[in-house]
């Protein structure tokens, strides 16, 4: 399963949270996943499905945290959503993933993780629509085990996200498991009970040494390490 994982996101091990994002530039933002393919990281951003059926780079179902009004992603149209300012940065809003792709042109690869709200088949439909005509390396992710059923169905490479492992009662194995760095197991006995581990949020050096030893990519915090 790991050469499987190479073949589709390449040499890339290195990834950024929801870009480089810091006080002033906030997550998911076009300026943090900017910086994030200028140091040459690899991203990890969020997608939702929206009302109308857009794609917006978004990580929370609502939208007072990151914009201070109410509201969910998925009953909002994408043109009202792309006006909303995000915090820290007025001037910058909610991205659609088209202009993401943009920005990203194919220079890194990207983990897409499905933000879902009992719409997994819906915006696995359109994910695939959208990402058949980009030229790049991507691949899919997420906690939803309809969503990642979709794309193994259809013979694609996907990660399961879990905060911490347990013994798979899934009807499919997914290619890696994107899990809490806390949850990752430290023995090579349990390590290989699973599939390949991807580790996120690292925020630390002890983090990050465990990340390396024990994960195929690692994902950071950016704003803890000087890339």
């Amino acid at each position: 399963m790991e050469e499987k994982f190479y073949k589709v996101l390449g040499d890339c091990t290195e990834y950024a949270h929801r870009g480089c994002w810091d006080r002033r530039v906030p997550e998911n933002s076009v300026t943090a996943i900017w910086r994030a393919v200028e140091k040459g990281l690899g991203l990890e951003i969020d997608v939702h499905l929206t009302a109308d059926g857009g794609l917006v780079i978004f990580h929370d179902h609502t939208l007072y945290r990151m914009c201070g009004v109410k509201g969910v992603v998925e009953e909002t149209a994408t043109a009202e959503l792309t006006k909303l300012s995000l915090k820290g940065n007025h001037a910058e809003k909610i991205p659609t993933l088209q202009e993401i792709l943009k920005v990203v042109d194919g220079r890194v690869p990207i983990l897409l993780e499905l933000k879902c709200r009992g719409n997994a088949t819906a915006l696995a439909e359109k994910l695939v629509e959208v990402m058949s005509g980009y030229d790049g390396k991507y691949m899919y992710i997420g906690f939803d085990e309809e969503g990642a059923k979709y794309f193994k169905d259809r013979d694609y490479t996907v990660a399961l996200s879990c905060f911490f492992p347990k013994t798979p009662t899934l009807d499919f194995k997914p290619d890696a498991l994107l899990c809490n760095i806390r949850g990752v197991p430290k023995s090579a006995e349990k390590l290989a009970k699973y599939p390949p581990f991807i580790s996120w949020t690292v925020v630390n050096g002890r983090q990050r040494k465990k990340s390396q030893k024990s994960c195929i990519a690692t994902i950071y915090n950016t704003k803890h390490f000087d890339f």
